[in-house]
């Protein structure tokens, strides 16, 4: 409830122990948890089971080396530097959620299975309707003790905020061929938007047909597939890519990102700009597409 904690203060720059990323956002100075800048579904569902207010997490780049001197005491949720999700033996990534103390009770549970999949899959059939999520907001203001005018007007102040959100993304979604279209480059028969000198994590709609985009902005570079797309599998490029990162479900690629952003250029011998990496995507995945169709075809030029 409102007085319960005191509010995040910006923090000084030159308060010591803190990284230059960490030390030119706003963040409590010693908060309760820590996680990852760019909050996904499972970092979110972290915070959420901790039961721990906005107002007390820090946020840190998934690149870091350490911890803030100040922050040692923090729980770290979805963080390479706290608790992350299980890794298989087949190499898949799980959840942060799935595997937290605090989550026990929930195992098996559609909330759980639904974090899992989306956090390493990259996609998750959805589970829960506006309707049910309305209810869980309801349930969640009443058991806080709300009740008349005062628990609908807190349940319109989160809905607000989740409707409205959908409505821009919905807007956008259907004024995007009012937009000038981001330039595609093929790949055999994927195509890829090119987002050159803009941040990855601009959300944008992009027409069905379009497997991914690739992105180079400032020191990060790679590529991204699109959520429920199987193809291609980006572990396939682990070899040509040493020192990158490659998700284990072989949806992203990349050297730097909006969750750990680089702070050198990519390693000496592996792409460098967003050229060179749609070079290297032909190299791997068009040229066999292309032999197994007519190997007298040469590969299709597009945009490089």
């Amino acid at each position: 409830m409102a007085g319960d904690h005191i509010p995040a203060q910006p923090v000084d720059s030159d308060q010591p122990g803190l990284p230059p990323e960490v030390a030119t956002s706003s963040h409590p100075k010693i908060p309760l948890a820590v996680t990852h800048p760019h909050v996904d579904l499972d970092a979110a569902a972290c915070i959420a089971l901790l039961g721990i207010p906005v107002d007390d997490v820090g946020f840190l780049p998934a690149s870091a080396k350490s911890l803030p001197e100040a922050w040692q005491g923090a729980r770290v949720v979805d963080h390479p530097l706290g608790h992350k999700g299980e890794l298989s033996p087949d190499g898949t990534q799980h959840s942060a959620a799935s595997s937290l103390p605090e989550a026990q009770d929930l195992v098996g549970s559609d909330f759980l299975q639904e974090i899992e999949e989306h956090d390493s899959l990259g996609f998750a059939p959805p589970r829960f309707s506006l309707a049910k999520i309305l209810a869980g907001v309801r349930a969640y203001y009443r058991n806080q003790g709300l009740q008349d005018e005062v628990l609908d007007r807190a349940i319109l102040s989160t809905m607000l905020v989740v409707l409205r959100g959908l409505i821009l993304l919905e807007r956008d979604s259907k004024n995007r061929q009012l937009r000038p279209m981001d330039p595609m480059v093929e790949v055999g028969h994927f195509r890829f938007a090119l987002r050159v000198g803009e941040s990855s994590s601009e959300w944008r709609s992009y027409d069905k047909e379009i497997t991914g985009f690739i992105y180079h902005h400032g020191f990060n570079l790679g590529i991204v597939r699109f959520t429920g797309r199987e193809n291609p599998d980006l572990r396939l490029l682990a070899a040509d890519l040493p020192g990158w990162f490659i998700h284990p479900s072989g949806f992203l690629a990349c050297w730097g990102s909006f969750k750990a952003p680089a702070t050198e250029p990519p390693p000496a011998g592996t792409p460098q700009n967003a050229e060179e990496l749609v070079e290297l995507l032909r190299r791997r995945f068009q040229a066999k597409q292309t032999d197994a169709a007519n190997p007298s075809n040469p590969p299709t030029q597009s945009c490089f």
